[in-house]
């Protein structure tokens, strides 16, 4: 099983204003590293790009990671990971699902809708369903950030 680890870091000065990123840990790595990777090793270009989703995204990160469906991009997905540049959802963003299974939690399907070919199916992460909840809970508490 994949270990999750969930860091919340407020940035007080950006041109955008005061927010807080949500950092995704994989298996001791950032969610943005290990796709900029694996683009690099496919020899996709360009390779990387991305950042922190925020806490206040399009549905609340808490929910989204939970398995919580945003508006856009619909049909079940959710965005992990936002521009680099501009932050914007829209711009350049890593799209993805999460199931929620009984005893386990999978983020699969990765796309990036600006680049329809790429392939990202070998991109799959499976966690304990108890230690994800435990994550969660950890990480976001009662709805604040910690």
């Amino acid at each position: 099983m994949d270990q999750l680890a969930l860091r919340l870091n407020p940035h007080n000065e950006s041109d955008r204003g005061r927010w807080i990123a949500v950092d995704p840990i994989v298996n001791g790595q950032h969610l943005k590293d290990l796709i900029t990777e694996f683009e690099r090793d496919t020899g996709y270009e360009p390779v990387g790009g991305y950042d922190s989703i925020s806490l206040e995204g399009l549905a609340p990160a808490a929910a989204r990671l939970a398995g919580a469906e945003d508006d856009w991009p619909g049909n079940g997905e959710v965005v992990f990971l936002v521009c680099a540049e501009c932050r914007e959802e829209g711009c350049w963003p890593l799209i993805g699902r999460v199931a929620i299974r009984a005893d386990t939690v999978e983020w699969s399907a990765f796309r990036q809708p600006h680049r329809p070919s790429r392939d990202y199916s070998a991109m799959r992460f499976a966690f304990d369903r108890r230690e994800y909840d435990e994550e969660l809970t950890r990480a976001f508490g009662g709805g604040e950030a910690r």
